[in-house]
């Protein structure tokens, strides 16, 4: 697009600027100089405000009065125009702003949990309210919940034994490798009645504890056997050898 120089009035190509290359370079030096003259000057006041000069004395500022309540109507009178530049910087600059976020995490790692930690326990009530709500009203986080407890039977239901666990302060917790070498040690059968599991560990099943969390038992890999669901489901808060020996089968 061929424009005129609003400075100089030489012709030039250009999509967006008003000034020819070397106007903008003038004005770019000028305003360098002025700045820098101006800081010379002023450079003993404690308090300079960046943009337009002048001595302040609000502390923890870097602009005076005048120039932030400028600002904020500004921003209050364009505020979808800044969104949709604010947008189109990200998508034109993520990969560069993803990569300088993350070089920053990691050279503050123990500075970010600092005061991550110090954040979560000044705001402990406020973030338990807002995530109450947000898996109320969010059909996202429904819908998310939903589809990760059919993909991870085994998962959920050790999260909920840690939970009422640690509700009834019982100690241990075992893991999925460990539910894996159970699996292979009950040789794919149900621990009371014997009867054949599924094939294959990815497939559901009853986790037990031998001894009920209700009755004292721990949480720990040694007080869990691998269940059919009838058996768990009829064993109720029973321990194991009571409702073994309410079978008749010897394990």
């Amino acid at each position: 697009m061929e424009r005129q120089c609003g400075q100089c009035g030489k012709k030039f190509t250009s999509e967006k600027f008003k000034l020819c290359d070397s106007c903008r370079a003038y004005q770019r030096e000028y305003q360098h100089n002025w700045k820098a003259a101006k800081m010379e000057r002023i450079k003993d006041v404690q308090y300079i405000c960046n943009e337009c000069f002048k001595e302040f004395d609000d502390v923890g500022y870097k602009t005076c009065p005048s120039c932030r309540e400028k600002r904020k109507k500004y921003r209050e009178a364009n505020k979808e125009q800044l969104r949709r530049n604010s947008r189109k910087f990200w998508w034109a600059h993520h990969e560069e702003q993803l990569a300088r976020a993350r070089k920053y995490r990691e050279a503050h790692i123990e500075e970010r949990r600092a005061y991550c930690r110090a954040y979560m326990v000044a705001h402990k009530e406020e973030k338990k309210a807002y995530h109450k709500v947000f898996r109320k009203t969010s059909e996202w986080y429904k819908n998310y919940t939903k589809k990760w407890r059919l993909q991870n039977p085994h998962k959920r239901c050790r999260y909920e034994h840690s939970r009422r666990a640690n509700k009834a302060k019982s100690k241990g917790h075992y893991t999925d490798e460990e539910l894996t070498k159970l699996f292979e040690k009950q040789d794919g059968k149900c621990f009371y009645c014997r009867k054949l599991l599924f094939s294959s560990f990815d497939r559901v099943y009853h986790i037990d504890h031998k001894v009920p969390l209700s009755r004292g038992g721990e949480n720990d890999i040694s007080n869990i056997a691998l269940a059919c669901a009838h058996c768990n489901l009829t064993k109720h808060n029973k321990t194991a050898d009571e409702f073994i020996h309410k079978l008749g089968v010897e394990v």
